[in-house]
């Protein structure tokens, strides 16, 4: 069993090597667990049989593992990953986007205490919450000029922001159809949750992002960023939680 699993892995690469189609890093990774997996297999086998039988299917097993180790060589060229200039479109639609969600995050702030749904301490902690994501734009739009100026790089700015205004748009509708026409304090504090939960995640990936850039300031920007937005999700989810409590 354990040979005939480690032929289907080679006829695997074979088929991949025989038409020239790229594959990615995630298919790699799956066929090297099973790889190790089998080849666990294979040690124990050996170790408890000493055989004519396990003789002939040692030489079996050399052959198999000489060919996957060849497959795997000419695959170390094949692997598709991220160039440079997807790098860099990423991190323009990235930027734009998270820049888009702050803004956004400041007017849903204002139109929430507008319409009286957020009161005494929630009020408070929103408002700060609204100038701490105020900051965060500014610090955005820097790591964005950052990279502008960056000669490796030259970032598109009128890109990131024609991402910002469209995520702000997206984001805006959201805040509508969710909390619909007659909302109460409860909805107006779950939707700050699911407001800071979503630039939790778009700031992680933003992070990734920069980590394909040799640049430490944005990159450590982006981290401090991320940190305190994570303390606003928190912070959020405690609000919800002490209006229904």
């Amino acid at each position: 069993m354990v040979i005939y699993n480690l032929c289907k892995i080679c006829i695997y690469f074979r088929f991949f090597h025989h038409v020239y189609i790229k594959i990615n890093l995630h298919d790699i990774s799956k066929i090297l667990n099973l790889i190790v997996i089998n080849l666990e297999l294979i040690f124990i086998y050996l170790a408890g049989n000493k055989n004519a039988q396990c003789r002939s299917h040692r030489k079996a097993i050399k052959k198999i593992i000489f060919l996957l180790l060849s497959y795997l060589n000419f695959y170390r060229y094949k692997i598709s990953v991220p160039n440079k200039k997807e790098n860099i479109e990423n991190l323009q639609k990235k930027l734009g986007e998270v820049l888009g969600l702050e803004r956004a995050a400041q007017k849903a702030v204002t139109e929430l205490i507008s319409m009286k749904l957020l009161k005494s301490d929630s009020k408070t902690d929103a408002e700060e919450i609204q100038g701490e994501a105020s900051t965060h734009e500014e610090k955005i739009q820097e790591v964005a000029s950052i990279f502008s100026d960056d000669k490796d790089v030259k970032l598109d700015i009128s890109k990131v922001e024609e991402s910002a205004k469209e995520t702000e748009e997206k984001a805006t509708k959201i805040m509508k159809t969710y909390l619909g026409e007659e909302p109460d304090t409860s909805e107006a504090l779950e939707f700050l949750c699911l407001a800071e939960g979503g630039e939790v995640a778009h700031y992680e990936v933003l992070q990734a992002i920069c980590g394909n850039f040799d640049n430490k300031k944005a990159l450590s920007t982006v981290k401090s960023i991320l940190k305190e937005e994570q303390k606003h999700l928190t912070q959020c989810i405690d609000m919800a939680k002490a209006a229904v409590s």
